[in-house]
């Protein structure tokens, strides 16, 4: 699984799309 990679990218994406999973 890819659970490290998919919280990296979701962090660095969080600020940018303002949007919480």
């Amino acid at each position: 699984m890819q659970l490290s990679i998919r919280i990296t990218w979701h962090k660095m994406d969080l600020p940018k799309r303002g949007e919480i999973d």
